[in-house]
């Protein structure tokens, strides 16, 4: 049940490869209007006509866009219901504005607009510093518990009972979480603690020896291994399946 570094890696990844995503789509947007407006010329432009549709979006959400249309005038020529490449709350029709053009081709127009490219490069930070944060927490929760199998000490408690949690997305997600039994050999003393959540399902350990390191200065602090118990068991069952045999 060596699973830990896959579900670190599971959990990570997913906001790495986006923060990339907007990273790489951002720079992209940002460039092309860069190199675009570097040759343009500025004219100004009447939105003619601003088309509102509807799309559907994640989870069955209805997301409504717009196409803004303009026409303007370049060298004596009237370019009439040209697509823009943006459109803004502020944008209405009869409104004028100004946009860049193509001087080669005038029928290449583009607001100026870096806006969304921005935005992008923005969600790629913000992504990018979730999955810092998310690395952070779980390289020192496992510290924490590399230190407490190394100093604290080392006790032989039982699983008691197993709780079940569900978390619902796209599809639901169960994690496992068991409570253990552990006393004090010298001082008698008995404790109830519970174990890091787990996805597999760790209910046929019920009654089963697990090792708890503790911290004796301070007992909430604890690391019950669960994933040996587990190891343990899948062992021993394989052991009476060739006894069977």
């Amino acid at each position: 049940m060596k699973k830990t570094k896959l579900a670190v890696f599971l959990l990570v990844a997913p906001f790495v490869l986006m923060s990339l995503i907007f990273f790489v789509v951002g720079i992209i947007k940002k460039t092309e209007v860069d190199n675009f407006l570097k040759t343009a010329e500025k004219v100004e432009a009447r939105i003619c006509d601003i088309d509102t549709y509807t799309v559907r979006g994640r989870k069955g959400r209805n997301k409504t866009s717009h196409k803004v249309y303009v026409d303007y005038i370049v060298d004596g020529i009237i370019y009439d219901h040209i697509l823009l490449d943006s459109y803004n709350s502020s944008m209405s029709v009869g409104k004028k504005i100004v946009i860049y053009y193509n001087p080669e081709f005038p029928k290449q127009i583009k607001s100026g607009d870096t806006s969304g490219s921005t935005i992008m490069l923005v969600a790629s930070a913000v992504t990018m510093v979730i999955s810092v944060i998310i690395s952070g927490v779980l390289i020192k929760k496992r510290l924490e518990r590399k230190k407490l199998m190394t100093e604290g000490t080392a006790y032989t408690g039982r699983i008691i009972n197993v709780r079940e949690s569900v978390s619902y997305g796209k599809k639901p997600r169960y994690f496992y979480q068991a409570d253990c039994e552990v006393i004090n050999p010298i001082t008698q003393e008995r404790f109830v603690v519970s174990s890091e959540k787990v996805n597999d399902d760790i209910r046929v350990l019920v009654g089963m020896p697990i090792v708890v390191y503790m911290n004796n200065g301070d007992p909430p602090k604890h690391f019950a291994d669960v994933e040996s118990a587990m190891v343990r068991y899948e062992e021993t069952r394989a052991g009476r399946y060739q006894l069977k045999r």
